[in-house]
């Protein structure tokens, strides 16, 4: 038998109240009360107690049971009112969805040309990684070619204060009822000379570089590790009004350099929206800030430092780097200036195993603690733990610099590093907030405009994505209501959704088919003639009926939604270690069973210079079930201080002798390292 016990518990630290409910139950052993829960009482919960509305009198008849003061009636009637959010809403379920927006410039023309288009984007935060990479869910707002940036986030501000105050009313699929959204702005994305117009900062140009401090830029390399205040939006718009106050442009000059700050007309700034906080809300952004900043520039200070002699081998390098794992390859390290950032996420991954005859050992090291915080960063989840791990490496990188590299460190995306511990605390791992799949999608906004007269081409643009959002809504199975009818397209119409061509036209990229975790491709590519040893191997996993036999060259993955060839190094789930490495030797189906064989690696239980597992490859082949394979992994040959090297190899065609330089491994040296450095779909 329960007993429902009603009373209100204060909490001194806020001054709040709270109905509660002390849940009792009677058990006929030894006939006593046990105390089993305590949960906080709903409004709703009590009215049914009370059989009707809830009242002062209630309330205080509650309150004198439980033994406690009486409650000030401005109290008890916020209890009795409840949430004002809830009183808008009308009985309707609220669902909080905060916002994150995007804003950069896009060229409008197919040629060289330049024609900037100033564009808006939104997107939901919170979403999984799965969905997170998708372009579909990103949402085109609003664009300008005659306008800039800033003057369109007027009309952008009247709606953001809508949707976080009053909210709109959608209907709900999971649920089945309309609700009331709520969409507060989280942050807002764009590279660091957008951001820093957002804040009204100055630039990275200035003497106080900083959009999220005041540090001065003259300060830095006596104390790299120096945090200045941070920019709060109260100071940064008292800053503004003084500067406005001044009567000559020589004033407003020396208080601009004094304050960081620019005084220009910035609605989103002074436009009062409540979730917004100004420079704490412009977060660091991997892409613009780490491998277009940081990386940029120790890449441009390393090889500036080098003979074309030494470039050219660090090249030859790069060819005969083994690229597999990876979803595209590093051609040409010579051209370094002109590498996006795509080329600079590769180089980042294998840059110091590649640079290690060539610098000294500070500058090994400087590059070591550079790769570690570019895998901290790129990281999908992150603990506590890791976020203190990531502020030593921060850190440690800033003393390094101090010693082999200062003006580095005068770089405001390099001093900037300091405060992106904060910002995955407030924000997450920095895939939430990252920009590639913005920056990607603005070629869908650039393939838009080929569609206009360019005479006004915001209108066209605008007018193209309202149509395909519209239009993808319904074929990727949207429900909307016609009066009390809930509509919803049929079958056939979301399956045509998945046709290559129309998400090409829709998204700008085909969709991509996955096949089944360990379903093996390629059949009667592999080699058809099993050695001795393979045979046994197979026997001692499967039995000695082997039957019907059929090889195929190559497997595929589940995690990385690619397949990994015969040849190619993998990882998988052995009976004896959890996970071990392999080469891909050969691909069997046996009795409708698929089988793979790897060629073993060992672990030493030794590691390289840096802190890489070291393995040494073994002639013994072992087969297991396809569906243990992990997937990719980036396995590379040790070369240091090996008799690994460049070598000249000579061709004669017709009377001349050409000669051509390779980089040839030592295959008698059986020992490799897993690239601590690696990341997975790079």
């Amino acid at each position: 038998m329960l007993h429902h016990e009603f009373y209100v518990e204060s909490d001194m630290s806020n001054g709040q109240d709270t109905l509660m409910c002390k849940v009792k139950t009677c058990e006929e052993e030894d006939e006593k009360i046990v105390f089993v829960s305590t949960k906080h009482l709903l409004i709703g919960n009590l009215k049914q107690h009370y059989k009707g509305e809830i009242t002062r009198q209630k309330i205080g008849y509650v309150r004198r049971e439980a033994g406690l003061q009486r409650l000030p009636m401005e109290a008890i009637d916020k209890l009795i009112e409840g949430h004002p959010i809830k009183k808008k809403s009308g009985g309707k379920p609220v669902v909080l969805v905060p916002l994150i927006i995007f804003s950069d410039d896009v060229g409008a023309n197919l040629t060289h040309k330049w024609h900037p288009l100033s564009v808006w984007l939104s997107m939901l935060a919170g979403l999984p990684n799965k969905e997170n990479n998708k372009l579909s869910n990103i949402h085109y707002y609003t664009s300008s070619d005659s306008v800039d940036a800033m003057e369109l986030t007027k009309p952008l501000l009247g709606e953001l204060k809508i949707l976080e105050t009053h909210g709109t009313t959608a209907y709900d699929a999971y649920m089945g009822c309309e609700v009331l959204v709520i969409s507060p702005l989280l942050v807002i994305l764009g590279d660091n000379v957008r951001q820093s117009e957002i804040v009204s900062h100055l630039g990275t140009s200035s003497r106080l570089f900083c959009r999220l401090c005041d540090v001065d830029r003259n300060d830095i390399e006596a104390d790299p590790l120096k945090v200045g205040n941070p920019r709060i939006k109260s100071e940064t718009l008292k800053s503004i009004q003084q500067i406005r106050a001044q009567n000559t442009e020589k004033e407003k000059k020396v208080l601009r350099t004094s304050y960081g700050v620019n005084e220009k007309e910035n609605p989103l700034m002074e436009g009062n929206l409540i979730s917004f906080r100004g420079n704490l809300d412009t977060p660091y952004e991997r892409l613009h800030s780490l491998l277009l900043g940081t990386v940029r520039d120790m890449t441009t200070f390393t090889f500036n430092s080098l003979s074309d002699d030494a470039k050219h081998n660090i090249d030859l390098k790069l060819k005969s780097y083994d690229w597999t794992p990876y979803s595209s390859r590093l051609a040409n390290i010579i051209s370094y200036k002109s590498f996006v950032g795509r080329e600079f996420k590769l180089w980042i991954q294998v840059a110091v195993f590649m640079l290690h005859d060539v610098l000294s050992a500070e500058q090994r090291k400087l590059w070591q603690i550079l790769s570690e915080i570019f895998f901290e960063v790129y990281q999908t989840s992150v603990e506590e733990s890791q976020i203190e791990h990531i502020k030593k490496l921060i850190q440690a990188f800033m003393l390094q610099a101090k010693k082999e590299n200062p003006t580095l460190l005068r770089k405001s995306k390099t001093h900037m590093l300091l405060h992106l511990p904060s910002h995955i605390s407030d924000f997450g791992p920095s895939k939430c907030y990252c920009t590639e799949r913005c920056e990607q999608f603005m070629g869908v906004v650039r393939s838009r405009c080929i569609y206009s007269n360019y005479k006004n081409l915001s209108k066209d643009v605008t007018m193209s994505f309202s149509k395909l959002q519209l239009l993808e809504f319904i074929m990727r199975g949207g429900i909307w209501k016609e009066g009390q009818l809930i509509r919803q397209c049929g079958p056939k119409l979301r399956k045509l959704y998945d046709a290559d061509y129309v998400q090409r036209f829709l998204n700008g990229s085909s969709n991509t088919h996955v096949k089944t975790h360990g379903q093996l491709a390629l059949k009667s590519h592999g080699m058809t003639d099993i050695s001795s040893e393979e045979l046994t191997a197979l026997k001692s996993a499967v039995g000695d009926n082997i039957q019907n036999l059929e090889c195929y060259g190559g497997v595929y993955t589940e995690s990385e939604k690619r397949m990994v060839r015969i040849g190619q190094t993998a990882s998988y789930k052995s009976e004896t270690e959890d996970v071990a490495y392999g080469f891909l030797r050969r691909c069997v189906n046996v009795q409708e069973q698929a089988y793979i064989g790897f060629q073993k690696f060992i672990d030493i239980s030794k590691y390289c210079p840096y802190n890489c597992k070291v393995l040494r490859l073994i002639d013994d082949i072992e087969f297991v079930n396809a569906k243990n394979i992990v997937g990719h992994s980036c396995i590379q040959h040790i070369c240091e201080r090996t008799t690994c090297r460049v070598v000249t190899s000579c061709s004669r065609v017709q009377n001349n002798v050409i000669r051509t330089k390779i980089f040839q491994h030592n295959s008698h040296y059986p020992f490799y390292r897993v690239n601590k450095y690696f990341i997975a779909n790079c």
